[in-house]
């Protein structure tokens, strides 16, 4: 039940953090476009609106793009609902919780802005600009994978 607790917890702190960011970067931050690139940074800060999926795909298409973005985010709610009631470690539950802050926080955004904002470049991945939602979902998802893997593992 702890643990169930504290991962609802964690997804609401995600969410919250998610919120933060993106509201800081669509206030502080210049266009990415606009932005002069420093080689010699690893990690580099500039606003890009997305009103598609990763990498723009679908972009213009905002109907398709909020319905399935809803359609996903059930089902991960239907799985995050099944893991929070059987038992399972905290570690598994915190990443499931962390998944389902990223996945409220993007959902939210489209449904309400019809775009996520991303900020966020590293140097190995010059070409992919993201936000703090995925990064939550990424971390997430290797978390509760490596603790299915891992399950029984003595």
């Amino acid at each position: 039940m702890l643990g169930s607790i504290l991962s609802i917890l964690t997804a609401a702190g995600a969410f919250g953090a998610d919120r933060l960011t993106k509201h800081i970067a669509d206030n502080k931050l210049p266009e990415w476009k606009d932005k002069k690139e420093d080689p010699t940074a690893f990690i580099q800060f500039g606003r890009a609106r997305n009103s598609g999926f990763a990498g723009s795909r679908l972009e213009g298409h905002r109907k398709l793009v909020v319905t399935v973005s809803l359609i996903i985010f059930a089902v991960c709610i239907v799985m995050y609902a099944m893991v929070l009631s059987k038992p399972a470690s905290f570690t598994m539950k915190a990443g499931m919780g962390l998944m389902m802050g990223g996945a409220a926080g993007n959902v939210f955004d489209r449904i309400v802005n019809g775009r996520v904002t991303d900020f966020i470049v590293m140097k190995p991945f010059k070409r992919i600009i993201f936000n703090l939602a995925d990064v939550f979902i990424l971390i997430g998802a290797v978390v509760a994978a490596l603790c299915e893997m891992l399950q029984g593992v003595e």
